[in-house]
Parts: structure tokens; C-alpha cells; sequence
């Protein structure tokens, strides 16, 4: 993700995926899919949680988390009760950026596409936007699928986020196990256990001594994020 100043990528004119996600059908489709997704962690994989009462249930919230695997997205949208939106490859949506039928599914139930392999200025945007509007985004800022052992340095991209909107509650989640669950290249999940811990939440403005020179800021609060989140 770039690291450039947050007031330098101005908020979406029209987004699709956001009119996907608040219209009834989006609504209905997330409810159900949560639901079901929601028996699958509980009773296949004994899926335990701490912490859900850290996260606002209204406002706008930044949640990160640890990468693992596939399951993560959807797994951490059912550990707390408010929806959240969540970034997704841009493959998954369709080819030559035009939506498929599954697109449109992952649209309906929150996320958004981004371009691997360098800075997504529209995902960023929308991410943004979605915090003005007083919702809930979730970011793995690894970037990359982890091995369930070291959790790997964040992108300046998460730092970027946080100060994009002075009133984003920050908010650490860390899971374990799910790189067993569904290992990478595995198509069906397997019956490991998992566990979420989420993090007290924080603010921007709660912490101290950070630098004023932009890209040391980034820096810094992207640190001071992961050792956050390390420590859970």
C-alpha cells in the first residue's frame, strides 16, 4: 500500500459494492451467511473467542488481524455481532475487473476487491469511505498468508487507515489455528481448533510520542500496532 498522506486519496464518487452491501438483499445475504459460517467455526473447528466486547457496537472500527488462511475473513465477522467489510482479492470478483456471479455474492456480504502486488489506491479509498460512514473494516495488514508461528511486519497501508478518520476505534484480533483448518491449497476445511482473542481497543490520539514526519509516522503506528496485536 502507498505511503502517501491519507488526504491525498479522496473518498469514492460511486461504489458498487457498497450499495451491494447496505441494500436488503445484501443485508439478508450477510445475515444468512454469517449464520451458517457461524455453525461451521462453532461445531466443526470448537472455535473459542475472547474479547468480543472490545469491539464498538456502533462507530467507525478498524479491526486487524494476524493472516492465516482462507477462513479468516469470514471468521472473524462471526466472532463479533456487528457486520464489517473486508478486503478480498481482486481474482475472486471475476476477471478483467468486471464482477462474477460470486462477485456479487462477496460484495452482498461485505468485502471489496483489491489488486495484489502494489498499492490499490481504489481499496483505500473505499476502506476509507466505509470508516467515514461509521463502519466497520477489517485489514490484515501482512499482506500475505502467515505460518501460524511469526507474524510478519505490517504494511504502512493499516497506519494509513487509522489516521484516515480521527474517531476510528482501533481494535487487535489474533487467531490461532486456522492455518490447520484450512491449509493453504486444502479445498475442505478440516476439523482443527481455533481460537480468536481480540484486543482492547485503542485510538491514535491515545498514544504518545509518535513522530510528526509522515512516512515515520506510518512506520511507528504500523510497530505499535503489530506489537499489539503480538502480545494478545
Amino acid at each position: 500500500m502507498a505511503e502517501e498522506p491519507a488526504t491525498a486519496i479522496p473518498a469514492p464518487v460511486d461504489d458498487p459494492y457498497n450499495r451491494q452491501f447496505l441494500s436488503l438483499r445484501g443485508r439478508v445475504c450477510a445475515a444468512l451467511t454469517k449464520s451458517v459460517a457461524w455453525l461451521l467455526y462453532n461445531l466443526y473447528n470448537r472455535c473459542s473467542t475472547t474479547g468480543a466486547e472490545n469491539v464498538p457496537k456502533e462507530g467507525p472500527v478498524l479491526l486487524y488481524a494476524n493472516h492465516l488462511s482462507l477462513y479468516d475473513p469470514p471468521l472473524v465477522g462471526t466472532r463479533i455481532r456487528r457486520f464489517i467489510r473486508y478486503m478480498a482479492k481482486r481474482e475472486l470478483f471475476g476477471k478483467d475487473d468486471k464482477d462474477n456471479l460470486f462477485g456479487h455474492f462477496l460484495g452482498g456480504i461485505g468485502a471489496f476487491p483489491v489488486k495484489r502486488g502494489g498499492a490499490d489506491r481504489a481499496a483505500m479509498r473505499r476502506a476509507m469511505n466505509y470508516l467515514d460512514q461509521g463502519q466497520g473494516v477489517l485489514i490484515f495488514p501482512e499482506g500475505t498468508r502467515g505460518d501460524g508461528v511469526t507474524i510478519r511486519e505490517f504494511t504502512p497501508g493499516v497506519a494509513m487507515l487509522a489516521l484516515s478518520n480521527p474517531e476510528t476505534t482501533i481494535v487487535p484480533v489474533r487467531i490461532r489455528g486456522s492455518e490447520k483448518a484450512l491449509p493453504k491449497g486444502a479445498a475442505v476445511p478440516r476439523p482443527a481448533k481455533i481460537s480468536v482473542t481480540i484486543g482492547k481497543p485503542f485510538r491514535v490520539n491515545d498514544l504518545q510520542g509518535l513522530p510528526a514526519e509522515k512516512k515515520s509516522l506510518y512506520r511507528a503506528l504500523a510497530d505499535e500496532m503489530l506489537s499489539r496485536l503480538s502480545a494478545l
